[in-house]
This record gives structure tokens, sequence and C-alpha cells, in this order.
């Protein structure tokens, strides 16, 4: 007999399957309806879509597809909300939207961004329906040299992080503006470093109690008051969430009402940074006004203008690129595997959609749905999205054992980063991270078996603690 929350998942299979059929083929007909209709409605199907979640999954809104609902969320539909809401934001923000916002385009934006929450939510609720993983959760000896391995990770990068910050623009460079930071430090430097930073505050997020644990995440703490106010967010919230989420495969990291006040300061926190970016630290006037909430929902949920972008030219006339932008990562890694395989110079590819979208509409960062539609339209939102769902509704579904626990956390921070990003950065980098977790493993089974050595010999009495 199935229990009540079977038959929720059985109603939201067909709910979802039949109103992403709807939207799916009636894209064009509902553009044509006044935006404000479409964000309010956009937004009670977006609240409906989050407490389905909390109440069909097993770690609630904690859950792996939920934490990446919400962040989703954020950055695409922020804005819908505040306009549907009819929230006060800053002028100097209204100028800019009022560019763009009320195109024909981002209309179309909301709608598509509707169709990958409907594929999403099919695709992780599907999974559940897809047996269930009974294999018990092991005592996996990597547990051990996880602290270690965490605090190597986000203190080393955290340190050359600091010290490149430093070389290129003096100390003073921590309290310059996010665009002073980009002008004075190598992005490409950047990028990885950040990566090793998530990887390990993933590390941290799922080692027991110890030194290292609380050294390390001492470290990302303050990685995080300097990150942020460099402008630096996504490289704050992708790793931060990540972690919590991968920390909730085994017990709620806090309760609802903590998490709504933690929303609360965040966005609080997000606003802030928000003045911080364009002028620096030193220079920031502190406004109550400024520090709205609503201003930050504004900003981040500005990500739906990537989206609105690629409508644009594809109605203009561009042709969608059939995958060549997935594609692009990997035939740029073949040059080095393949003797005669060549490759366009990195600042010619116009296959790192990045690049494409900056000399088109400036910097306006991307987003996953965007990629999706400019390589396949509406059937790339649809078939991207419900795979997404399809891999983190199974991930929910792993024993909870350090291993499984690594393996996650790497695969949802590669994709929460993407939520902002192209995809031309997520096959290397998910090799590197899951092959380090592979490493972790063998380190930790050498541990094991040297304690186990040394106490048959009689050299040790009790195996020994990470502390």
């Amino acid at each position: 007999m199935m229990s009540g929350r079977q038959y929720l998942q059985s109603f939201g299979l067909v709910f979802y399957a039949a109103t992403g059929l709807f939207l799916f083929v009636f894209t064009n007909p509902l553009s044509g309806l006044d935006l404000y209709p479409i964000c309010v409605a956009s937004t009670g199907f977006l609240a409906l879509a989050l407490a389905y979640t909390h109440w069909t999954r097993e770690r609630r809104i904690w859950s792996i597809s939920g934490v990446y609902l919400v962040v989703f969320s954020l950055f695409h539909c922020g804005l819908v909300l505040v306009f549907a809401l009819r929230m006060e934001i800053g002028t100097e923000f209204v100028s800019y939207l009022n560019k763009w916002l009320y195109s024909v385009d981002t209309k179309t934006a909301i709608i598509l961004v509707m169709l990958a929450v409907c594929s999403y939510q099919f695709g992780v609720t599907l999974s559940s329906f897809w047996g269930q993983n009974s294999t018990p959760p092991t005592d996996n000896p990597a547990k051990r040299v996880i602290p270690v391995i965490g605090f190597i990770l986000v203190a080393s990068s955290f340190a050359v992080w600091a010290a490149m910050v430093v070389l290129h623009g003096g100390i003073g460079l921590f309290g310059g503006s996010y665009s002073e930071y980009r002008e004075s430090t190598p992005g490409s430097l950047n990028g990885w470093l950040y990566f090793f930073i998530g990887v390990g505050l993933v590390y941290l997020a799922i080692s027991p109690a110890c030194r290292w644990r609380r050294l390390g995440l001492a470290i990302f703490a303050l990685f995080s008051v300097l990150a942020m106010g460099l402008g630096l967010r996504g490289e704050v919230l992708f790793p931060t969430f990540s972690a919590l989420a991968v920390y909730g495969m085994k017990k709620y990291p806090i309760s609802i009402t903590k998490a709504a006040l933690l929303a609360f300061v965040l966005l609080t926190t997000i606003a802030a940074v928000r003045q911080m970016r364009q002028v620096g630290f030193l220079e920031y006037q502190f406004s109550l006004a400024a520090l709205a909430p609503a201003n930050a929902l504004a900003e981040m949920g500005a990500s739906i203008r990537p989206v609105m972008e690629v409508v644009s030219w594809v109605r203009a006339g561009d042709e969608f690129m059939q995958g060549r932008s997935y594609w692009a990562p990997i035939d740029r890694v073949l040059v080095y595997l393949v003797p005669g395989w060549e490759r366009p110079p990195l600042q010619e590819d116009d296959r790192i959609l990045g690049q494409t979208i900056g000399r088109r509409a400036g910097a306006v960062g991307f987003s996953t749905i965007a990629e999706a539609y400019y390589n396949f339209g509406r059937w790339g939102v649809a078939a991207y999205m419900f795979l997404l769902g399809l891999l983190f509704g199974r991930m929910e579904q792993w024993p909870p054992d350090p291993h499984r626990q690594l393996a996650a956390g790497v695969v949802l921070f590669l994709f929460m980063i993407q939520i902002r990003n192209t995809f031309i950065f997520v096959p290397v980098s998910l090799v590197i991270g899951l092959v380090l977790v592979y490493i972790t493993s063998l380190i930790g089974k050498s541990v094991a078996a040297g304690e186990a050595r040394r106490t048959s010999d009689g050299t040790a009495l009790r195996p020994r603690s990470p502390i």
C-alpha cells in the first residue's frame, strides 16, 4: 500500500508532465501576456514547487535536489518575485531594468525557466520510482583523513588566493571594487582556487568534529568575509549551499525557522555586497534603504537576462548550436591527448558562450538555461533539466557514507556553479574532483591498513583519531 508521500509523488509526476507539456507547446502564445500576470503566476508556481519538494523528499528542503532548486530559483526568479510582489528597489537598478525587462523576450525567458522547473521536478520525482537503494552505509576508512585533506585544500587555496591578491594589487585591493579585483588578478587561476576551496568545504562538511575541521571552517569564514567584500557572492554561496546539502544527507543542518532567519540575513548581506562591488569596501557608504532584501533578490534574479538575450538572438535569426558548446570542453582537452587534433584559439572559440555574451551584451553573467536553449531550443531546456533532476534524485538515494557524500558534494557543487556560468569548465573539473575523492579513499584505506598492522604487532592499542 502506498504512503501519503508516494501518492503525492504520483500526483506530482502527472502534474509536472502535464504542466511541462503545456508550457512547451504554448510558450509563444503565453509570451503574449502582460509581464505582471506572468510574474505572479510564476511566483506561485515556484512556491508550489518548493513546497512539493519539502513534502516529498526524505531530507525535505535540505535534500540535494531541494538545495539546488532553492539556489536556481534565487538566481533565475528573484527578480520575478520582486516584480510580482511590487517590492521597492533602488532607483539606479530600476533604470538598468528598464533597458530590457519589459521586452517580449523576457516573458519568453520566464516561461522557459518555469519549463525548466517542471522538467527538473519531473526528473527528481521519477527517480523516486526507479528503485530504492538498500545498500547500508559502510564504515569507510577515508573518514579518518577527510578532515585533514579538507583543511589542506581550503588552507592552501586560500593562502595562494590571498597572496595573489596582495602581489597583484597590494593589501588595499581587499577594499577595492569588484572591477578593480577582476582587472588586477588572473581569472583562470582564480577559478581553480575557488574550485578547490569549494571542494575542501565539502570535505569539511562531512568530517567528524576535530581540530582540522574547526581550523578549516575558520579559514573559509575568513575567505567569505574578504570575498564578499570584493563582491564575490557566488564564490561563497555555491560552496556553502553544497556543503549544507551533503551535510543534510545524514541530518538536518538547521531548522526551517532558523533557515528563514538566515535567508533574511543573507539577502541583507548580499544587498550590501551589491553596493560594495561597485565602489569597494573602503568607499562604501552605509545606507539602510540599500540593505533591503528586495535589492538582493532583484540583482541575483537578474540572471534571467542571459536567458532573455539568447532568446532574442534566436528570434533575430541565430541558429541553434546543436550541442557545440557542450562538446567544446571535451574538444579542447583532446588536443593534449590526440596527436594532430586541432581547436580554435581560446579567444576566437565562439562555442564558449561566456565570451559570446560578453561581446554581445556586456558583463551580464550567464545561465544554465540560456546555454541549453541556445543549443537545442525548448527541447534542450526540458531535456537538460530533466537529466539534472534525475541525477540529483538518484544521488539522494545513495547511502550516506563518506565516499558517496564526497562524490555527491563535488557533483552538486559543480552544477551549482553552472547555474550562473557556462558548461565549459564542468567536465574537466568533474574528473579532477572525482579523482580526488578516489585518491582520498585510497589514502584512507592505506592509513587504516597501517593502523591494523600496528595493532596486530602490539604497537598500538587503538586507531588514531583525526584530531
